[in-house]
């Protein structure tokens, strides 16, 4: 904004609000193929997102590159900062997703399941479910302490010898 001269003030902001998809659109586009490819390597999968979704990216670009172009010779303020916003936006995005993202696949893009956020949650979600199992079974506990009158169970006082002492409750078919 700077370079141009502008401040930053609310028609700036609106523009910045409308930019920010456009900004990472085709790094999105060419993550989805790459991660979609069933190629081995990173060099390959690279190859297949750029063969597949590169065409379209780089048409979309030269589309709304176009249609920004006529935006600067208009008489309205708004729209030669919109027409910039989106050239520069555009013109970047490109530049970024096709040079650098494409690059940075190649070096380090994930393989097989590397990445995955199922990987750093796997963990916890079976500790909680573990956790909720433990917990349903002692309410089975209770409830069926409760069916055979017994006023305080046994395996919340973490006594579970008396626990036995409740009869033959099948606690499995009580779930």
């Amino acid at each position: 904004l700077q370079v141009l001269g502008w401040g930053l003030g609310p028609l700036e902001s609106i523009l910045i609000v409308i930019v920010v998809g456009f900004s990472v659109d085709y790094t999105v586009h060419l993550a989805d193929s790459f991660v979609g490819s069933k190629s081995l390597t990173r060099e390959e999968k690279v190859t297949d997102a750029l063969v597949h979704t590169g065409s379209s990216v780089l048409s979309g670009a030269i589309s709304t590159i176009s249609a920004s172009i006529p935006m600067f010779g208009a008489q309205i303020i708004f729209f030669v900062k919109f027409g910039a916003f989106v050239f520069m936006t555009i013109f970047l995005s490109l530049m970024y997703s096709l040079g650098f993202f494409c690059a940075l696949l190649s070096l380090i893009g994930p393989l097989g399941k590397q990445g995955m956020l199922s990987n750093y949650y796997a963990g916890v979600v079976e500790s909680m479910h573990k956790n909720i199992m433990e917990m349903e079974e002692e309410q089975a506990l209770i409830d069926a302490s409760r069916r055979v009158g017994t006023t305080q169970p046994a395996i919340i006082e973490g006594n579970e010898d008396e626990a036995s002492d409740l009869g033959d409750v099948d606690v499995a078919s009580l779930t």
